[in-house]
This record gives C-alpha cells, sequence and structure tokens, in this order.
C-alpha cells in the first residue's frame, strides 16, 4: 500500500514464516511402520506413500522415491504420539488423496508440500478412486468428485448408489468413470452427466484393467455357468462378451504384459490380444485349478506365478519380449509352502516372500536362479519403477523382530544389496517476526532498535536471538 506522507510511518513489522528442514532420525529402527490400506503402500509415478510410527511423531504418512535419501515424513497432522488412521487412499500422478478417520477428512498431497484439507463435511467416506486430474469419492450412496477451486471442494457426480461394488477396480477411462453399482456396470463424465447403466450380469463384476483404450473385466451373463471375458469402451453398444469359459474355473489375474492380455482360467494360462481368434492357450501353470492365494507379478514383458501346494510353491514363467510367447517349465521351490508377496524388479525378475518365516527370494524364473537373498521377516514389498528399487519392511541390524518393529530397507537391485533407508522429520515451522523503528520521523526504517522474536510449534523450543 502507497502512502503520501512516509514521515508518518511509525514502525514496521515483518513477519515471515519459515520451515527449518527436518533432521534424520537417530535410528532408521526407529520406524514402526505398515501400509495405507489395504495395508499397502500406495504407489506414484515416482513417489510412494506409506504410514509408520515413532516415538516422537506417532503414527503419520510418509513418502519415498525410494532412494536411500530420500524419505521423509509428510507432516506431523496430529502433534505428539497418537498419529492418524487412514482409512482410504488414492494416488492419481504422484497426487495422494487419503481420508483420515475420527473425524473424517479428505487431504491431498503431493508428498513435499503440506497436505491440504479438501472436506471434513461428510461422516463417512466408502471408496476413493483417481478421477480424471483429481479424485472421487463415495458416501452415503453417492459419488463425488474433488474439485480444485476455492470455496468448492466437490461437487456431486451422481446419487443414489445402492451398491457401491469395490472389487471392479472402478477406473478412469477417456475422462469416464467406470464402476459396478452391484452386478450393474455404470459410466459417467463426471459433474452434470447423467450416469448410463451399459452393462448387467448375474454375477459380480471384478478384474478391471484397461488394454487399447478398453476396459476388460469379468462377468456372467444369467444362465451362463462359467466364467466371461468382457470389455467396454464406456458404452452400451460397445460391451461385448469375448470369449467364454463354460464349466471352468473362475478367470483371474488379468494383466496387461507388453501390449497383450494375460490370464488365468485355474491354473491354464492364456495369452490375448482382445479378440476371440487372438486368445491362444499357453500352458498349465502348476498347483491345485481351485488355488485361491496364488501370487502373480508383471516384470517388464514377462509374466510370473507362483502357486502353493503341499510339496512347495510351483513358479511359472511367461516370457512375451518376443512374437512368439516363451513359457519355460514351471518347477517346484521345495520347502515354500506359501507365498506372501511378490513384487516385479525392473530388470525382468521378481522377488517374494514366504510364509510364516517371510524370508525374501530372488527369482529369474529358473530353478538355478531362485534361491534366498536375506532371512526375514520382511513384508510390505514395494517397486519403484523411476529408480528401480524395492522398499520394504525388514528386521533391524540386532534382531529378527516381528514387522510391527521393524526398519525400512531399500533393495538395490543391481547388485541385490539390502541397505536401510535414512529417513528425515518433515520441515518445522515457525514464526519469525522482525521489528524497525522508524526513530527519525524521515521515512526512513533503520536497524537501530532491532528485534528478533521466533515463535515455536507443537512445544518445540527455538531459542530468541
Amino acid at each position: 500500500e502507497a502512502y503520501d506522507d512516509v514521515n508518518a510511518i511509525a514502525n514496521v513489522e515483518l513477519s515471515l514464516d519459515a520451515r527449518v528442514t527436518g533432521q534424520p532420525f537417530s535410528s532408521p529402527s526407529t520406524v514402526l511402520g505398515s501400509g495405507l490400506p489395504p495395508a499397502k503402500p500406495a504407489v506414484g509415478d515416482t513417489r510412494t506413500y506409506f504410514t509408520a510410527s515413532t516415538p516422537e511423531f506417532g503414527r503419520e504418512l510418509w513418502m519415498t522415491n525410494g532412494a536411500i535419501d530420500q524419505t521423509r515424513m509428510v507432516a506431523d497432522l496430529i502433534p505428539g504420539s497418537d498419529g492418524i488412521t487412514i482409512s482410504s487412499s488414492a494416488v492419481n500422478g504422484d497426487r495422494l488423496f487419503f481420508v483420515t478417520s475420527n473425524p473424517t477428512q479428505l487431504w491431498t498431497t503431493n508428498g513435499f508440500s503440506s497436505p491440504q484439507l479438501i472436506t471434513g463435511d461428510f461422516q463417512i467416506i466408502e471408496a476413493l478412486v483417481p478421477f480424471q486430474n483429481t479424485a472421487a469419492f463415495v458416501s452415503n450412496g453417492s459419488i463425488y468428485r474433488v474439485v480444485d477451486a476455492v470455496g468448492f471442494p466437490y461437487q456431486m457426480i451422481v446419487g443414489n448408489i445402492q451398491v457401491w461394488q469395490t472389487g471392479f477396480n472402478s477406473i478412469n477411462l477417456n475422462n469416464l468413470l467406470l464402476f459396478a453399482n452391484g452386478n450393474q456396470l455404470m459410466a459417467t463424465g463426471g459433474v452434470g452427466a447423467t450416469p448410463l447403466a451399459i452393462f448387467t450380469s448375474s454375477s459380480l463384476l471384478s478384474g478391471a484393467t484397461v488394454f487399447n483404450n478398453k476396459v476388460y473385466f469379468y462377468a456372467q451373463q444369467t444362465g451362463s455357468n462359467g466364467t466371461e471375458l468382457w470389455s467396454t469402451d464406456g458404452t452400451a453398444m460397445e460391451t461385448q462378451r469375448v470369449i467364454a469359459f463354460p464349466n471352468s474355473f473362475p478367470l483371474q489375474h488379468l494383466r496387461v504384459v507388453n501390449g497383450k492380455l494375460v490370464f488365468l482360467v485355474g491354473n491354464t494360462l492364456y495369452v490375448s490380444n482382445g479378440t476371440v481368434a487372438g486368445t491362444t492357450l499357453v500352458g498349465n501353470v502348476g498347483g491345485s485349478d481351485a488355488i485361491t492365494n496364488r501370487q502373480v507379478a508383471v516384470a517388464g514383458s514377462t509374466y510370473y506365478v507362483l502357486s502353493p501346494t503341499n510339496a512347495g510353491a510351483v513358479l511359472a514363467k511367461l516370457d512375451l519380449s518376443n512374437t512368439l510367447p516363451g513359457f519355460n517349465v514351471p518347477f517346484i521351490i521345495p520347502g515354500v509352502s506359501t507365498v506372501s508377496e511378490m513384487a516385479p524388479l525392473y530388470t525382468g525378475e521378481v522377488v517374494f516372500t514366504d510364509s510364516p518365516a517371510n524370508a525374501l527370494w530372488f527369482s529369474d524364473g529358473t530353478e538355478r536362479g531362485t534361491y534366498v537373498i536375506a532371512t526375514g521377516p520382511f513384508d510390505q514389498l514395494s517397486h519403484f519403477p523411476a529408480t528401480g528399487r524395492l522398499l520394504m519392511r525388514g528386521p533391524d541390524n540386532s534382531s529378527s523382530a516381528a514387522p510391527s518393529s521393524t526398519t525400512l530397507w531399500v533393495l538395490d537391485t543391481g547388485s541385490l544389496t539390502l541397505v536401510p533407508l535414512t529417513v528425515s522429520a518433515p520441515p518445522r515451522p515457525f514464526g519469525l517476526t522482525v521489528a524497525l523503528t522508524n526513530e527519525e520521523g524521515d521515512g526512513v526504517v533503520t536497524w537501530r532498535d532491532l528485534s528478533i522474536a521466533a515463535t515455536a510449534i507443537a512445544g518445540r523450543n527455538v531459542a530468541t536471538s
């Protein structure tokens, strides 16, 4: 603001809100981890979010890009040792949307800025999914879209949803939100667009996967007694059955691998280009048709399947890097009765943990190339495509404690060595006030009477000088 009479200025006060870089914790073993719901980290394009607890801050939101020195707490949302509880989360690009409980609040952050509160207007938020450039959420039978506008944090997309079917993995396809309302597949273009019912099934919909500008999913029509693969472009006219498997076990583990669809029907492996004529039976992955706890991972152009059996886990590998599929003969890994988790490496291999020991294994899909990297327990494997590293929880250097009191580790996929993460607290805010006095009355502010006061936040002491 401009003043005509500068001599009328008696005092000037400069207020500065600054942030002090957080200091590294004395030991990474102070990180007591657990993932975001559903108990897994939320992975973005270049960073991953997770929750962890420390004695000083309690349970808070954390972020890492997979580098050893780039793991930090995003913010201390609740000062003290109690911390937060996250009930739902979704990542759009690198932006995280998450819901905290008690009270129910919807937040967003890019991992480097303090989380921004979107709304606290809802008593419950049932589901949270990426949509367009933000996110959509479900509350009390209605779907809302997060709006990036001051004063308008959200808008209703559609109401009167009878059954929100989360198993469908609601998908943003060409700016359409496809979601399952019970056994009905619906599509909406967002706020102001009328939602359309494009397909009705006699079973719950599942396995939604985007491939060649369409969504592929599993369903059954009334009267069918098997499992069916369907596709849609978001319209009723272009929602079509691709192929049916009468009298079969459910279709599972649909993935996109190097420009092809790969899926299992029982223990039979198929590759498809999305058409009946282009769907080929590849082979048998081993194990029982009825196995429900298989682990599947896609590493580059390779599809891995681990199936538990009484004799040990059976590992199958499908290589789609060439024109013709390369299917390795499945083999048994003795002593591994159950596989807890499996994660891909950008080099084309996988790592997995067995149960109950949760030792960390490496495999290139061959018997000779399958072995233990480190004894556990390890869990919550999370791959970082941008850095080619793997984040996980594991025991500290002095004990084999359970994962509830463990260290965060990074696996360097080049050397297959484990290195503990260096973690740091978030930048700590403080208020700084500088008071300057115009002693001569001539409009010139001098430094003769200078006082600096720093105000601590959340009870942390900041010296005054």
